[in-house]
C-alpha cells in the first residue's frame, strides 16, 4: 500500500511567489501561441522565431515538438477545422457541400489570415 502524501502534491519548494516558473512546451501550448499570432499580424508575419518569442524559449526548443514551419501551419490548419461540424447528412450531397463550404469560410474568417493595413487610414 502506498504512504499517504504528507505535502500536496504541487507544491513548489525553492520558488518564491514572483519567480518565473518554467512551462513545458507541448504541441498544444505551441498551436495556441501560433493562432495568437496569426490572428494579431497574420499568415505572412507568422513564423517559428516569432512563436519562440511569444513562448520565451529559444526556436531550437520548438523544433523538438515540431519539425518546422510547415508542420505548424499544418497543426494550425488542423485545430482551425476541428472548429467545423459535420453538414446535415440527411442534406442531398450538393447542398451538405454548400453547407460546409460556408461553414469553412466562417471558421476561416475568424482568424486572421491576411492582416489588412487600413488601420492607418
Amino acid at each position: 500500500m502506498a504512504r499517504k502524501r504528507t505535502r500536496p502534491q504541487y507544491e513548489l519548494i525553492g520558488f518564491e511567489q514572483d519567480q518565473d516558473i518554467h512551462i513545458p512546451l507541448y504541441r498544444a501550448r505551441i498551436t495556441e501561441s501560433a493562432i495568437r499570432l496569426l490572428n494579431e499580424h497574420g499568415l505572412m508575419e507568422l513564423s517559428m522565431r516569432k512563436v519562440a518569442e511569444d513562448l520565451t524559449v529559444q526556436p531550437a526548443s520548438l523544433y523538438y515538438h515540431v519539425k518546422g514551419k510547415e508542420q505548424m501551419l499544418q497543426l494550425l490548419a488542423d485545430k482551425i477545422c476541428s472548429e467545423m461540424t459535420s453538414p446535415d447528412a440527411s442534406l442531398p450531397w450538393t447542398k451538405q457541400l454548400l453547407q460546409w463550404g460556408e461553414q469553412f469560410r466562417n471558421v476561416l474568417l475568424t482568424h486572421q489570415i491576411h492582416k489588412n493595413n487600413t488601420d492607418t487610414m
